[in-house]
């Protein structure tokens, strides 16, 4: 059985294609914001490589966000066109629950924030118990207030530009570099879900945005300023 792994949520996207429980190979995508550009042609060639006939694949697990509005949009949309086309099953991957696989395991909790522009907060809080890192509670839309507040200690906060945030001093931030989510971590992190038959029908396979398209906020305050 072939599967394939989606990450599109940064500029650093990235694939991986495996057989069973091994990795083929894995691929960077170009350092772009046009992954609507590179995603298929980058996916075609990868299946070359390997060797691999399309239509053997049998699974997609794909990176659903919190992260760019294009790039998400685009590997859901790239996941959901091949289970179309191909009759493969889809597993949807919180990208927050990858990212907290690149943090040292003695750290306590840690914090996984997105904040696009230093705003608009997204966050889960995990816990390194037996072997693997599991959330502390429901993510979702917060704020430093509330992290800072609620959250247990030792913590520490890693993601992408909030180290750049004012910390309160009993909390330490991790190296923004571990916030680059991988292929290869949604591919086993996907595995794991499709072995738990943890699976998402393709038309309710949506993207997790932390805000509102900015276009949409714009035009909200010009109809609220003509009021």
């Amino acid at each position: 059985m072939y599967s394939l792994a989606i990450e599109t949520s940064t500029h650093h996207g990235s694939i991986t294609l495996a057989r069973g429980d091994c990795i083929l190979r894995s691929v960077n995508l170009a350092q772009s914001r046009r992954h609507n550009l590179n995603l298929i042609p980058s996916i075609g060639d990868l299946f070359d490589r390997c060797e691999v006939c399309r239509e053997d694949l049998a699974e997609v697990y794909v990176s659903i966000g919190p992260g760019s509005f294009t790039g998400l949009r685009v590997g859901v949309a790239t996941a959901q066109t091949l289970c179309h086309a191909l009759g493969c099953r889809t597993v949807a991957v919180p990208t927050l629950d990858v990212i907290v696989e690149n943090a040292p395991t003695d750290r306590g909790h840690v914090a996984v924030c997105h904040a696009p522009k230093g705003r608009h907060l997204y966050a889960s809080v995990y816990q390194y118990i037996a072997g693997r890192w599991q959330a502390c509670g429901e993510s979702g839309p917060t704020t430093k207030e509330r992290i800072c507040s609620q959250s247990p200690r030792p913590l520490w906060v890693l993601g992408d530009s909030v180290s750049a945030l004012d910390w309160p001093a009993d909390i330490e931030t991790l190296d923004d570099r571990l916030a680059v989510p991988r292929s290869d971590v949604v591919w086993r992190l996907g595995r794991d879900r499709s072995l738990q038959h943890q699976f998402t029908e393709p038309f309710e396979l949506l993207p997790l945005y932390a805000r509102r398209p900015e276009a949409e906020e714009l035009w909200e305050q010009r109809q609220a300023s003509r009021d």
